[in-house]
């Protein structure tokens, strides 16, 4: 039998363990920003000694690092990108990461502060629910600061950085043990890529201009140019290329079928703010990888139009456009045709109460514009990430760009190499302020070292033959 004052004191010492756990369980979260970046840092408790980063959208890194059962947690909650900029600086490199050391090191001392405070008044709580004695709700709270302590002081002796030499993966990421140097190679690369993009276009448009057999279209450049690009996917590069082909070849606006993002988060979100920098009209209808947090953040800019269900007049052109039904949550799901077919339906009707004939029908997925083929001279899709023009129908041309960022991440992964895509479609205007298609430029970048392919075709009627 055990005797009463040991029970008791057993009772005593459980409940502020207890309490301890529960309290740090609950509320260890600590969120602070290092320079650019915002993070969350947690605790979790009867875990088997790992250290995890949470980057969305990739994935997981974890690693085992130290001995008792706790799981360190740094999520990534968002990137600053104008600060980033700032860190590229290479003359304030050591400044900014002096900052950061001394930045982090603060923050892990209010941190652990935090869990020692937590601890002590969980222990209290835990001991305090039983027994109202004051001096019994002390000593649990000594119990559970002691205990939290001393496990937080075997964590960081035994703690190990090098684990992460060979750490685990998931998601995305799980590519990352040979993905990491492809990644390496690539941002070496970097700084010349922007250069090669813009000698690239400037050497499209000098090529196009010298063609002999674009000689019958006349001026090659037609009155207006639209740049039409998709599934983008978060790659950065697709925006260079972007913004060196509209200055080349003097876009006067960009519309886009969507997947901007691939999964649609609010970090994502932040990283799109890179059409602050495009100075054009830009249309978007968005994709299923895209979200309402990515909605939302598109519709704070001002040059940026966003095609939920509406027809808008942009710059004469009159464009209509509906968004993937899957971009009101996160689910990225490619829906049933059914659904499509009734957003075939509910744009009809969207089209006939506002009055305006659409010369762009913009969509993401290709069964709504293949439904309406033959009823509008312009239908622009995406999804596949494969460029396709089909002017074979005479009312309607039927566009796909391609993947302009290349199927972001899901390219680095594929076996075969995906090209940077867009399409530049040329457009004449008669008396009446009519358009009509006259060519439709495609061009496809494939990595730098294998160069790129270009195509020209003319759309060639009877209203062209009567141009001067």
């Amino acid at each position: 039998m055990w005797k009463p004052k040991y029970k008791k004191s057993l009772q005593i010492f459980l409940l502020a363990l207890i309490g301890a756990i529960v309290l740090v369980s609950l509320l260890s979260t600590t969120s602070f920003q290092v320079f650019a970046f915002e993070v969350d840092l947690s605790l979790e408790i009867f875990d088997k000694g790992y250290t995890q980063a949470n980057i969305p959208p990739v994935g997981q890194i974890r690693a085992k690092t130290h001995i008792p059962p706790f799981k360190l947690i740094v999520n990534l909650t968002n990137i600053n990108l104008d600060v980033m900029e700032e860190m590229t600086d290479p003359e304030k490199a050591e400044e900014i990461m002096t900052v950061v050391i001394d930045t982090l090191g603060d923050r892990f001392r209010v941190f652990v502060v935090r869990l020692l405070v937590l601890a002590g008044l969980g222990g209290a709580f835990g001991v305090g629910i039983f027994f109202k004695k004051p001096k019994l709700i002390l000593v649990g709270a000594a119990i559970g600061f002691v205990i939290i302590g001393l496990l937080l002081s075997i964590t960081f002796s035994t703690y190990d950085d090098k684990a992460f030499e060979n750490p685990e993966f998931e998601g995305i990421i799980y590519a990352a043990p040979w993905m990491f140097g492809l990644l390496e190679e690539s941002f070496e690369q970097l700084e010349d890529f922007s250069e090669q993009i813009e000698l690239l276009t400037v050497n499209l448009y000098d090529l196009f201009e010298s063609i002999q057999y674009l000689e019958p279209l006349g001026t090659a450049d037609g009155d207006m140019k639209i740049l039409h690009v998709s599934d983008i996917h978060n790659h950065p590069v697709a925006y260079d290329f972007i913004g060196q082909v509209i200055r080349s070849f003097n876009v006067d606006i960009v519309i886009d079928t969507g997947d901007i993002t691939d999964y649609g988060t609010a970090l994502e979100a932040e990283l799109i703010t890179k059409l602050d920098n495009i100075d054009v009209p830009y249309v978007i209808s968005p994709g299923n990888h895209d979200s309402p947090a990515v909605i939302e953040r598109l519709e704070e800019m001002d040059n940026v139009t966003v095609l939920v269900d509406d027809v808008v007049e942009v710059n004469g052109l009159v464009i209509a456009g509906i968004a993937d039904p899957s971009s009101q949550s996160t689910a990225m799901a490619v829906e049933p045709d059914e659904v499509y077919l009734k957003q075939v339906e509910q744009l009809q009707q969207t089209i006939e109460e506002s009055g305006k004939e659409p010369f762009i029908i913009n969509t993401h997925h290709p069964i709504i514009s293949e439904e309406l083929q033959g009823q509008y001279p312009l239908l622009f899709q995406g999804h596949t990430h494969r460029l396709e023009i089909n002017a074979s129908n005479e009312e309607s041309i039927i566009i796909n760009p391609g993947s302009t960022g290349a199927s972001g991440i899901r390219g680095l992964l594929s076996k075969n190499e995906v090209p940077y895509s867009l399409v530049l479609i040329h457009l004449k205007e008669d008396e009446q302020g009519n358009h009509k298609v006259v060519a439709v430029d495609s061009i496809d970048v494939f990595n730098l070292s294998s160069g790129f392919s270009l195509n020209r075709q003319l759309i060639i009627t009877d209203w062209d033959n009567n141009l001067d």
